[in-house]
């Protein structure tokens, strides 16, 4: 009987060792395959709004006064180096994404600590795996927008409060729950959309160090020290009115446009093959619905077995964890008046959390005996094989939507870089024009949005006539169409659109029409 034991305990170290290899190995190889995937994909807007605001705060321009944004400034200091280093036209458009692809490895890599910390298994690495096969929102964790960095910062400072709740180095208390908060506020000053997540958890902060008599100074200390930042930084730029209407108000007030523009809940989960690549299902999409549902319905279990069982302390971290995740869930059906594809990366997070801790639970059961083993090992087989074959179907057809053919993003604002005079107003109304002065505070946003606020804009006409602005860039999506009808028969009886109608160029402007028709 000794020797059984001794026998599967051996086997069970030699298969872990070999699953843990090539899971390990396979996850290299899908983020390999997601960095050149970020290098070809073409850009998004917001990913180029982005761009466009950090370029003119680094020529000088100041945040909220001379261009309005919804998202704390954390983002744009994060990208600022990249303008430092180089004053390259590319450089920032590469630069961006390889910085967004650190990120979203660096978060895979935090969810596995934290997944560790909690179950204490190697089935921890299954985490980096699928976060980077889960194909909704996998392009999204490519782009350069404050989010994965904001859920990066969040999910770091859940691992600081787990390891304090679990009170594993007494000595080291004070700066562990220091280092929470100081991380939960850092997200916040990236994007406010983390607000439940981190109120969620500074409740359970307090509440437990009521249950166990401890103090919670260091973790306030921590996320006052970023407040206390912001608004000094306010103070300094004499704009805190227009900071606070720019990160609370206004996106409240922008909700409204949600009544008119709503997105399903679950629309992302139909077929799309912008997101699921070739047409009709494939292996990726059926593995796409079919994680998410397990994910769902085993952190729903976990958070009422958790709820069930609460005596015990691992039940009481297991229910701080499940609460979040169902926090992230409700937030976004309930609260989120937008459901852009962006706001599911918080809750895939934890759905693909909850899927390693289901297989975790299927190892539990599997490593009793060589039959069962063998069970899990084919099964694992089974769907390691289904995870490649999914994720080329998706992929696989992403590489042609590239970045640099010639009516990519990267070749147009090359051509618009060398035409137009680096001294010239360019209302740009979706950034690609990243080092041009912006004559509207407003610029790179739907006109209609002005409908919805209730801070008064300068008006449009005026601000182009004031700086004698002479090009208009509306890109593909044809953004004048979003102004009002004054404002659209200004622009059209006075700027000629050009190509195919992405630039506008005033009709004085004989030189550069010229050569950009003929590009």
């Amino acid at each position: 009987m000794v020797y059984t034991i001794l026998y599967m305990q051996r086997v069970n170290r030699i298969i872990s060792f070999m699953l843990v290899s090539i899971i390990l190995g396979i996850s290299v190889y899908l983020f390999i395959e997601k960095y050149r995937m970020g290098m070809f994909r073409y850009f998004d807007m917001d990913e180029l709004a982005y761009l466009n605001w950090t370029a003119h705060m680094v020529q000088g321009a100041l945040p909220y006064r001379d261009f309005l944004m919804q998202a704390g400034p954390g983002f744009l200091f994060l990208l600022a180096p990249i303008f430092w280093i180089s004053n390259s036209l590319v450089v920032p458009f590469f630069g961006g994404r390889i910085m967004a692809f650190c990120v979203f490895f660096l978060l895979s890599i935090v969810v596995s600590v934290l997944f560790f910390i909690m179950r204490k298994r190697w089935t921890a690495v299954f985490i980096p795996f699928l976060l980077v096969f889960l194909p909704m929102p996998a392009d999204k964790f490519l782009e350069i927008r404050p989010d994965t960095t904001a859920l990066l910062f969040v999910m770091v400072g859940t691992v600081f409060q787990v390891l304090w709740m679990k009170n594993i180095d007494e000595k080291k208390q004070e700066i562990i729950l220091f280092l929470s908060g100081f991380s939960y506020g850092i997200s916040l000053l990236f994007m406010q959309k983390t607000f439940f997540h981190v109120a969620i958890a500074g409740i359970v902060i307090f509440v437990w160090a009521r249950m166990h008599k401890r103090t919670i100074v260091p973790c306030m200390v921590g996320g006052g020290l970023i407040g206390l930042l912001l608004l000094s930084w306010g103070i300094v730029t004499n704009n805190v009115g227009t900071l606070f209407y720019s990160i609370v108000t206004m996106p409240m007030e922008l909700g409204n446009m949600a009544k008119i523009y709503a997105i399903p809940s679950l629309f992302y989960f139909r077929y799309i093959d912008i997101y699921y690549g070739i047409s009709g299902w494939n292996w990726g999409f059926i593995l796409n619905q079919s994680i998410w549902i397990a994910g769902l319905v085993i952190g729903g279990v976990r958070f009422i077995w958790s709820l069930l069982h609460l005596s015990r302390k691992e039940n009481q971290l297991e229910l701080f964890v499940s609460i979040l995740f169902i926090t992230q869930v409700l937030t976004f059906l309930f609260i989120m008046p937008f459901k852009h594809a962006q706001y599911l990366i918080p809750i895939a997070v934890f759905v693909v959390f909850y899927v390693a801790d289901g297989i975790n639970l299927f190892w539990t059961y599997a490593k009793r005996s060589m039959y069962t083993m063998v069970l899990f090992v084919f099964c694992l087989s089974v769907f390691l094989f289904l995870c490649i074959r999914g994720y080329h179907d998706i992929n696989d057809i992403k590489y042609t939507w590239t970045n640099a053919t010639n009516q990519g993003d990267i070749a147009m604002a090359q051509l618009l870089f060398q035409t137009i005079p680096k001294t010239e107003f360019v209302f740009d109304m979706v950034g690609l024009t990243l080092y041009y002065p912006q004559p509207y505070v407003l610029s790179l946003a739907p006109g209609q949005i002005r409908e919805y606020v209730s801070r008064r804009f300068p008006p449009l006409i005026q601000a182009l006539e004031k700086t004698n602005t002479k090009y208009i860039y509306q890109g593909s999506a044809k953004r004048v169409s979003t102004f009002s009808w004054e404002e659209q028969q200004y622009m059209y009886s006075h700027f000629t659109p050009i190509g195919d109608g992405s630039i506008l160029v005033r009709n004085d402007t004989i030189d550069a029409y010229t050569r950009l028709w003929n590009r």
